[in-house]
């Protein structure tokens, strides 16, 4: 996640030939493949022809791990939590719920279920998720890391969103300050972060900052 999108997206496919060259590896191996290759071109494109090749590449990795039988894999509760972002993406929140809800209470899974929420304005139950998330990178002390970028920003949009924009300040302030130390405040997170900044901001009548 940390890497750039095209240049992630190059040395996926470089794998993919070399799969396409030795069948014999196991169908775990190559639907994983499959979805990253999914997860980078749709950070790349930006555009809905690009989300949709991205959720028609996973969705090829879902069946693969369903001939298999590995859905329930390590590796198939990955696939399937990026299946699960590519929908709330492409506006298909209800299935993203559905997918994300039946994966194991995992970190990972459970901030992608939290924007999940956030995107169907189920703001609660975001703001509780997100909550649940952030409490467990505490104890793993992993609350530097762009994972926990996005939780606080999506932590921050839910209490906007249930109409408290005075708590919502905090974790979007803590968000920004991760995404400037990681050099990542120009990126689709960074500016996501900034605009709800301001959002809120405004929502406190502090134009200035806003």
């Amino acid at each position: 996640e940390d890497s750039l999108p095209d240049i992630a997206l190059e040395w996926f496919e470089k794998a993919q030939g070399e799969l396409d060259q030795e069948l014999r590896l196991a169908a775990p191996q190559r639907a994983a493949l499959m979805a990253r290759r999914a997860a980078a071109t749709s950070r790349g494109s930006g555009s809905a022809q690009g989300l949709q090749k991205s959720l028609e590449q996973c969705e090829s990795a879902m069946e693969l791990l369903r001939g298999s039988g590995d859905l329930d894999s390590d590796t198939g509760i990955f696939v399937r939590r990026v299946l699960g972002d590519l929908l709330v993406r492409s506006g298909r929140h209800q299935e993203a719920l559905l997918e994300l809800q039946a994966l194991p209470p995992e970190v990972a899974s459970m901030a992608s279920l939290g924007l999940a929420h956030l995107a169907s304005e189920n703001f609660q139950a975001a703001r509780d998720t997100f909550e649940d998330v952030l409490d467990e990178l505490e104890e793993t002390e992993d609350l530097d890391t762009p994972l926990a970028a996005r939780c606080l920003q999506g932590l921050g949009l839910a209490y906007n969103g249930c109409g408290d924009a005075e708590a919502a300040l905090e974790p979007l302030q803590a968000a920004r300050t991760i995404l400037e130390w990681r050099g990542r405040i120009g990126t689709e997170d960074g500016s996501r972060c900034l605009l709800a900044l301001g959002d809120v901001y405004a929502e406190l009548d502090d134009f200035e900052e806003a």
